[in-house]
């Protein structure tokens, strides 16, 4: 099998959304497993800030900091652009690749950026010494950010014109719809980020791409009708 020409995106849409994720990865596996090295490498300038941040001068070490976040913003809306791509059977190759990042760069750090930081300040005050209520508060509110959260990127790639307000709105909409579809896919994409942390190999092969079809087929299964709407 050459490189980059396997066999193809399947769809099968009586299949839930786990087993339809897994299946548009397989159809596609080597250019997926490409994308995601190219997001993976975006974590490379942070990783080294942290584990070298005895040597570095702290302005190099923001320096470092600042460009992950950055291009993690960006290049995880172009994650999902490329997933909603292949999971609507189209062909992920390197002029689609190039579209993505010329239209959905700029959205993601513009609507990714605020929503993954307001998620971290919710992490933030977590670790913070404040009183049980506060505390509890903020773990409920972290709870539910985590579960809407899941449809940020497909909705930003499915409307790249939003701003991060309009987002938020439509994802709590799709978690209202189907808030037991996707308890669930948040359940698999948990354990898949997991999985994507201690093995390392993971993440920068599989994990993320993964991730992000699973929470577009999600998000695609809320807009449906209950009848219509396969189980994982």
């Amino acid at each position: 099998m050459p490189f980059l020409d396997d066999t193809g995106p399947r769809d099968d849409s009586s299949r839930g959304p786990v087993a339809q994720a897994f299946a548009v990865f397989a159809g596609q596996v080597e250019r997926l497993v490409v994308v995601n090295l190219l997001w993976a490498l975006q974590l490379v300038p942070g990783f080294a800030a942290v584990a070298f941040g005895d040597v570095l001068p702290t302005a190099v070490r923001l320096v470092l900091a600042g460009w992950t976040a950055i291009a993690l913003a960006a290049g995880t809306a172009v994650l999902y652009a490329v997933a909603a791509l292949a999971a609507d059977g189209g062909h992920v190759g390197i002029s689609e690749v190039r579209e993505a990042v010329r239209e959905f760069a700029g959205p993601g750090v513009r609507v990714l950026g605020p929503l993954y930081a307001g998620f971290g300040f919710l992490l933030w005050l977590l670790a913070l010494p404040t009183p049980v209520p506060a505390t509890v508060l903020a773990g409920w509110l972290a709870l539910l950010t985590l579960l809407i959260g899941g449809f940020w990127g497909p909705e930003l790639a499915a409307h790249p014109e939003q701003g991060a307000a309009r987002v938020l709105a439509n994802s709590v909409r799709a978690w209202w719809r189907r808030p037991g579809g996707a308890l669930t896919s948040a359940v698999v994409w948990v354990l898949l980020a997991a999985f994507g942390v201690l093995s390392v190999g993971g993440m920068f092969l599989a994990v993320p791409v993964l991730i992000a079809l699973v929470q577009t087929e999600t998000l695609r299964r809320a807009s449906l009708p209950t009848r219509q709407v396969a189980h994982v």
